[in-house]
C-alpha cells in the first residue's frame, strides 16, 4: 500500500478559534474516513461543506456511529463516508484506536476501496493526538494484515507532520519495510474565502 502524507495548513483564524472550516477535495478517492463529530465547526462538518453533503444525513450518521461505537458506512454520500466513533473510555480492544483502525480497514476491504482519504488528523488541537500515530501505523503497515487499499492519503495538520514522520520511521524499522519514506504533498486551498 502506498501512503501519502497530505499536509494541511490551517488559517490563523482556524487555529485561533480551534475550528476547522474547510478541506480541499481530492479527485478519485472512493471513500473518506472521518471522526464522527458533527457538533460545531468540526473537521467532519468542514468535509460536509467541501463535498456538499446533506448535513442532516451526516448528523444522524455521526450520532448513530457514536451510539453504536462502531465504524459506520455512509454510502449515500459521494465519496462514501466511513465514520469512526469518537474514542471515549477504552473498555475493550474494539473501542481503542487500534480496534477502530482494524474495523476501518475491514470496512474498506468490504467495499473494495482502493483509495482512502484518512482525515482524522487534518486538524490537530493538542499534541496528545500524536501519541496515536504509532498505534494506527502499526495496524495500517502490518504486513500480516490483508488490505484492499492501494493508496492511503493521510491528511495531517502541519503541526503534527514531524511527529507522524517519526512514527512512520519507527514502525517501518520495526516491521522491516522496504519503503523508506511516504510521499509528502501539500493540500491546496479550494476556496479563497470560506463563505
Amino acid at each position: 500500500m502506498k501512503i501519502v502524507f497530505r499536509v494541511s495548513v490551517s488559517t490563523s483564524d482556524e487555529m485561533l478559534m480551534g475550528h476547522k472550516l474547510w478541506f480541499s477535495d481530492i479527485n478519485g478517492v472512493e471513500a473518506i474516513s472521518a471522526t464522527a463529530s458533527s457538533d460545531g465547526f468540526t473537521p467532519l462538518n468542514a468535509l460536509a461543506r467541501t463535498y456538499g453533503w446533506n448535513r442532516d444525513l451526516v448528523d444522524i450518521a455521526a450520532a448513530e456511529c457514536n451510539l453504536r461505537r462502531e465504524v459506520a458506512i455512509v454510502s449515500q454520500l459521494t465519496p462514501t463516508l466511513l465514520l469512526v466513533p469518537k474514542t471515549v473510555g477504552r473498555l475493550t480492544y474494539k473501542h481503542t484506536v487500534e480496534g477502530y483502525a482494524v474495523e476501518l480497514l475491514r470496512a474498506a476491504k468490504h467495499l473494495k476501496i482502493e483509495r482512502l482519504h484518512f482525515t482524522h488528523f487534518g486538524f490537530i488541537q493538542s499534541h496528545d493526538a500524536t501519541k496515536d500515530f504509532v498505534r494506527i501505523l502499526e495496524i495500517f503497515l502490518n504486513p500480516l494484515i490483508e488490505l484492499s487499499l492501494r493508496e492511503l492519503i493521510w491528511e495531517i495538520d502541519i503541526r503534527g507532520l514531524k511527529a507522524l514522520e517519526d512514527a512512520y520511521h519507527d514502525v517501518r524499522i520495526r516491521f522491516r519495510l522496504l519503503e523508506n519514506k511516504p510521499n509528502i504533498i501539500f493540500s491546496r486551498k479550494s476556496r479563497n474565502s470560506y463563505f
